[in-house]
This record gives C-alpha cells, structure tokens and sequence, in this order.
C-alpha cells in the first residue's frame, strides 16, 4: 500500500465520528454449515426530536441480498453486474424473523413494498419525545456469498461482515431510511455495543470493538465485544488470514492491508502521523481502534 492511500483510507474513516443515544445488545451465534448466524437483539430507541411516533423503522440490509428485484439487485443490473442474478438462492442472502416484540407484546411489522431491507414497525403506544422504548428481536440471517459485494462468506469459509445486523432508521422530523446499493453508506445514528457472540474455535475473530470477555470449550469460543459510538458494523472472522496491529500516539489500527512494499518502522510512522492529523483536525477518535481492511 502506497502512503497516498493509506491517508486516504484514514481520512475517510474518520469521517464516522458522532454521538447518539441508542443501544443495540446482541447475542450471536455463527452456524457453520447453514452458513447463518442467529440473533437475539435488543435496540434501545431514544426519540430525540420534538415530534411524537407512533412507527419506528428498521434497516435490514441482509435482507436486500433475497430477491431479484431489490433495490441493490437493480443497482447491480444498472451497472450490468450479471453474476447476482443468476446466482442459485443458496448464494443469496435473507433474514428470517421469528419475534419482534415490546414487553413482550409481538408488534405488528412489514417490510416496505419497493424497500424489502426495510422494515415498518407499528408502536403500540405512542412514543413521545426525549423518550425511549425497547424494541425486543429474534432473527437469522443467512449470509450471502461475498461475490457480489466482497462481504459475506467466501470458498474459504471466512466470514467478512458489514451491515449484517438490523439497525434503526434515524429521525430528525423525517424518517431517513435508505436500502442497500453496495456503497458503504447506512446511515444511523451512533449507539452503544454490547455483542456476545459464539463461533468455531478454529475462527479468529477480528472487530475494532473492545474484547470484554473471552470463553473457550471443545469446540466453541464465545467473545463479548463492546462499543461506544457505534457507527461501522465491520467483523471478519476468519481462519489463516492475517491482521497486524499498528499502535499509535491516539488509537491501534487494526489491519489486513498488504504493507510489504514498507518496512515496519516507516508503517508506524506514517500510521502515527496520519492519526496526529485527524485528530487535530475531527478531535478525539471515539474509539481504541480503527479497523481497515482490503475491502
């Protein structure tokens, strides 16, 4: 990697710096031979505006992987990107919902006729402003091949993911939903991370989000991450690939990124004076890590 676009890299991921007030917790678990992991997930929704709700909506861009006819798939027929069409469905990739629920009381959902990655979902009580609700959901979703996107699952059963959960739409006075197009830009607002997730014990996983707790058994590894300021979604677990880690004056970078044309000292230099930059210029990085990776 050229020292150009290392500072690009830098650049643009600085760029997700925010505060918020919501919360997802997660726990996660990756079946390997069904290629999907199932989720039991709370979100925390805080009604920031001056507005009172009565629908909240949800991202589910997983869910854009499941048919022909959603708006990424168009967008991959505008640019005449023929290989997710005539994909078999085992290479496809859907979200199944078995509850979604408040208090446990099940809520009424559907997922918008034209925007099938986003989900409608009807409040039972109205939801006033500067207050939150719970919103409770069990789900699984089968991962996509990573042909179309580069995220997903690839021939070697390593698993690299981003947007693979459901988030919440954000609103300001308009709802602001947007499906996936494959252009890297869910928008939400920042929230807290709290991810347990359970995996093969041959997988490592690799994620900018802070290790709390690791457990082993015969065959399984279960790792809690945690988050402040959530924005990226990224996480790879994979077998043989390797990831270094780059610390800084200001955060660990966290990379897969072939640096072998640099010797290991000009790396942590230049990364140290990129950090030094961004700093200066966005303020203090949210969090300890900053995951890059060749994707």
């Amino acid at each position: 990697m050229n020292k150009q676009l290392l500072v690009f890299l830098l650049f643009i991921l600085s760029l997700t710096l925010g505060f918020g007030q919501n919360s997802i917790k997660m726990t996660a678990e990756l079946h390997l031979e069904e290629r999907s992991i199932s989720i039991v997930q709370d979100v925390v929704f805080t009604n920031n505006s001056s507005e009172a709700l009565n629908t909240i909506y949800l991202q589910d861009w997983t869910h854009s992987y499941s048919a022909k006819n959603t708006p990424l798939a168009n967008r991959f027929a505008e640019e005449f990107k023929n290989t997710f069409h005539f994909a078999s469905d085992d290479d496809r990739g859907e979200t199944s919902i078995s509850k979604l629920s408040i208090n446990n009381q099940n809520l009424d959902f559907t997922r918008l006729e034209h925007q099938i990655d986003i989900i409608k979902v009807d409040l039972p009580q109205t939801l006033a402003p500067n207050t939150s609700v719970t919103l409770h959901l069990e789900y699984t979703i089968k991962i996509q091949n990573d042909k179309f996107t580069r995220y997903g699952v690839n021939a070697d059963n390593d698993y690299h993911l981003r947007y693979w959960y459901i988030v919440p739409a954000v609103f300001d006075g308009d709802w602001h939903y947007y499906s996936n197009k494959d252009l890297d830009d869910q928008y939400t607002s920042p929230y807290t991370m709290d991810l347990k997730l359970t995996y093969p014990k041959g997988y490592k996983l690799i994620s900018a989000l802070d290790i709390a707790n690791e457990s082993v058994t015969a065959s399984k590894k279960t790792t809690t991450l945690l988050g402040e300021n959530v924005l990226s979604s990224k996480l790879s677990l994979v077998k043989n690939e390797v990831y270094n880690t780059v610390e800084t004056d200001f955060y660990s970078i966290v990379s897969n990124v072939d640096v072998e044309k640099l010797q290991s000292f000009e790396t942590a230099v230049i990364n140290d004076k990129v950090a030094s930059y961004i700093t200066n210029l966005f303020g203090n990085y949210p969090n300890k890590k900053m995951m890059i990776t060749y994707i």
